[in-house]
């Protein structure tokens, strides 16, 4: 049932990013920054480092699970992810009158995206074959540039959160410089 809710959250987002849309116009490049924690209880936390050039976004990635006894620095798995951005952003632009919850809704952009990650374990002694996760998620800021901005993502495969489990929602704080 959690499986079916956040996969019908994360398809609402996107759809409704795309048919309400305006196109993006200015072309973004820069170094990212995600730091990001599931909804696992277990709780996973995740790290990237990218490079966005326009609507494409290349970098690798590492994932630490805190649920561990043993809690080190190096990442339990470790990959590299490629992200797609849609040129389209969702907006809210016909707030009802006197709501204040649809005026400030009225400010927040949205700009849905998706993508893949190979990952590793990186853990001696365990099965190290690379795995392919997708991921969908939006984007969600008061500023256009997303410069800076909350994401909500979909991430979906074998191992893609925790060793045993084939989904989960992922809440990241995303920089680009």
């Amino acid at each position: 049932m959690r499986k079916l809710i956040a996969t019908l959250i994360v398809t609402m987002l996107c759809v409704c990013s795309i048919t309400i849309g305006q196109d993006v116009n200015e072309p973004v490049k820069g170094f990212t920054s995600w730091i990001g924690v599931t909804e696992n209880t277990n709780s996973t936390l995740i790290g990237r480092i990218g490079w966005q050039e326009k609507q494409i976004e290349l970098g690798g990635t590492c994932k630490w699970w805190t649920a561990n006894e043993e809690q080190r620095i190096t990442p339990d798995v470790a990959g590299a992810y490629l992200l797609f951005f849609l040129k389209q952003e969702g907006k809210i632009i016909d707030p009802q009158p006197d709501n204040p919850i649809d005026i400030w809704l009225q400010k927040l952009n949205s700009n849905p995206y998706a993508g893949a990650e190979i990952v590793g374990r990186t853990k001696s002694g365990v099965d190290h074959s690379a795995r392919i996760n997708w991921m969908a998620g939006s984007l969600f800021s008061f500023n256009p540039d997303y410069k800076t901005s909350l994401a909500i993502e979909y991430i979906g495969g074998q191992g893609a959160i925790m060793p045993d489990d084939d989904w989960g929602v992922v809440f990241h704080f995303r920089h680009r410089f």
